[in-house]
């Protein structure tokens, strides 16, 4: 009957209201955790550096370019996909691809970024290491530079999962992270970035050997 249908066109509308507030709170809840955790690593940046009130957000990222281009589409993706999501959380991102354009003097560009950034992360493959050894490539003298605060805790290697063999000597000894190149979007992909990031114990007791 007529009365039926509203009587139950009344209780949708009530379930949709419901819905929708139980939305804005969840959404409220996701926005007030995710400012409770940058405050929380803010802090945990300004004491480790001393304490000087000095919050150095910036991050730099090396990588290779690759031959094969289904590989380079790969990385390219989980690079870019990697700078954003640091983006989101207030860092300033050193990324060729973001930045470089025409005219840019790259050796400047090597060289400012990475000794001005907090956070000096390597996305190691296979071209990565052997571009590491050819002092004709970028990453050859991203490294050089790299190796001259080689014993940062905050220089971060990063792997696709179980490829260890990707991974220069240089990094031996250091913390290392294992990602899913092929799905950058994943929410272990954004837990193991942000546990990365954010636990001074893990970024100084683990590592690869």
């Amino acid at each position: 009957s007529q009365e039926e249908q509203k009587k139950i066109g009344s209780f949708f509308k009530q379930l949709d209201d419901t819905i929708a507030l139980h939305q804005r709170k969840l959404d409220l809840l996701k926005e007030q955790k995710k400012g409770f955790l940058q405050t929380m690593f803010a802090k945990w940046l300004l004491i480790t550096e001393g304490g000087v009130g000095i919050l150095n957000k910036s991050i730099f990222i090396s990588y290779a370019w690759e031959q094969d281009e289904p590989l380079d589409k790969k990385v390219k993706n989980f690079s870019q996909w990697l700078a954003i999501y640091l983006q989101s959380w207030g860092f300033r991102v050193h990324l060729d691809v973001l930045e470089n354009h025409p005219g840019t003097k790259l050796d400047e560009f090597m060289k400012n970024g990475i000794d001005s950034s907090h956070f000096v992360i390597c996305i190691c493959t296979q071209t990565y290491l052997k571009k590491t050894n050819d002092s004709a490539t970028g990453v050859y003298n991203e490294i050089e530079l790299i190796k001259k605060q080689a014993n940062s805790p905050f220089i971060i290697p990063i792997i696709d999962i179980e490829s260890f063999t990707d991974l220069p000597d240089f990094f031996k000894g250091k913390y290392i992270s294992q990602l899913k190149f092929d799905t950058p979007f994943s929410q272990e992909n954004k837990k193991g970035l942000f546990e990365l990031i954010s636990t001074p114990c893990t970024l100084h007791s683990m590592c690869f050997v």
